[in-house]
């Protein structure tokens, strides 16, 4: 779940041991202006901005953008209109801001944006910014759980029974021929390291470049169970709605090969990262804090790293893959994750476009 799971990230280390769960709140430098009108629809003129929305606070994990915006990697169809980043409150809803016309894009994942999708919520998935999902389930080193069929009988904890934690556990445990009724689940909010390192839990449900950033800043030995490669799930991608991205295509790609283009410099120098989020992040002051972005940072560069990247059209490999889509979405239903109130199963070509952007013909 971003949302929660950008909190989380939002604080990092006042010691060099582990990451805090609580933030200040700092607000970023460069925030939303809001002298600047928001486009909702037809043509980008050049005194309209377009707001891309971050949620809950300023953190190493959304670089990308502070990339992008600080080096002017935005190209909207040659416009000089500019574009503004907003960090949600703690309670405001993923997409409320989107589908009340306050930002134009969302920064979420994609199996949240399908799962709204379900519920009648016309979204639109644009960009793809993690190529793999950060889902991992994380026991002691000594544990003897090597494997998925190892988690039989065992209490797992997690968060709760919501969110991308829930779905990447239920997908692991289908893929192993598990279910449910062969683990003990235990809702405990987010205090893996806790629970684990208390003998409360046999195993926790995390991300790989949160939680488990955590148990190795911690100095606790652990082992992972990552997903197999074949997981449908999609973890953090640009979301708009479906009006917009019909309306603005070029908007769309602009932004898409803007956040490429980011994350493929980010990849290749990781510094430019830390130097650009220092200027939205406020708690970026001191030496744990740094080592403890720095770590984030190269566990979500195992995320975002593009394949077969290519410089004369960076947002081509980010685009959504829509049979990726379709097996996700057979895959939430599967698990009970969907509403029934928009049947995605469903969906012929045209439906799912809909949901996938395809990008645009410039």
């Amino acid at each position: 779940m971003f949302k929660k799971f950008s909190g989380l990230l939002a604080a990092l280390a006042v010691s060099a041991l582990a990451l805090s769960g609580c933030t200040s709140g700092a607000s970023p430098t460069n925030s939303t202006d809001s002298s600047s009108p928001t486009i909702t629809g037809g043509p980008l003129t050049p005194d309209v901005a377009v707001t891309i929305g971050l949620t809950y606070i300023p953190n190493i994990q959304f670089a990308p953008f502070y990339v992008a915006k600080e080096k002017k990697l935005f190209d909207l169809a040659g416009s000089k209109a500019p574009v503004n980043l907003r960090h949600h409150g703690a309670d405001e809803g993923l997409f409320n801001a989107l589908l009340s016309g306050k930002e134009n894009f969302v920064v979420a994942f994609g199996d949240e944006a399908v799962q709204a999708a379900s519920q009648g919520m016309e979204l639109t998935t644009v960009g793809i910014l993690y190529q793999r999902y950060p889902v991992v389930v994380i026991a002691k080193a000594d544990s003897g759980i090597k494997t998925w069929q190892d988690l039989k009988g065992k209490t797992v904890g997690l968060p709760g029974r919501y969110g991308s934690n829930w779905f990447g556990f239920q997908a692991g445990l289908n893929a192993a021929g598990l279910t449910l009724d062969d683990v003990k689940v235990s809702e405990i909010g987010y205090t893996q390291q806790t629970q684990l390192t208390t003998g409360k839990v046999d195993a926790v449900v995390g991300f790989s470049n949160n939680d488990l950033v955590r148990f190795n800043l911690a100095g606790v030995k652990v082992t992972t169970l990552a997903l197999p490669e074949n997981t449908p799930l999609v973890g953090a991608a640009i979301v708009t709605t479906e009006d917009y991205a019909k309306s603005n295509q070029e908007i769309c790609q602009g932004v898409v090969d803007g956040m490429a283009e980011a994350v493929n410099l980010i990849n290749e120098n990781p510094e430019l990262a830390l130097t650009e989020t220092r200027k939205y992040d406020e708690t970026l002051t001191n030496e744990a804090s740094l080592e403890a972005a720095k770590q984030v940072l190269a566990a979500t560069n195992e995320l975002t790293k593009i394949p077969n990247y290519d410089p004369e059209n960076p947002g081509k490999a980010s685009l959504p893959n829509p049979k990726q889509f379709r097996d996700m979405i057979a895959l939430l239903d599967k698990i009970g994750a969907l509403s029934d109130q928009v049947d995605l199963t469903k969906l012929d070509d045209a439906g799912l476009a809909k949901i996938v952007w395809s990008g645009s013909k410039r």
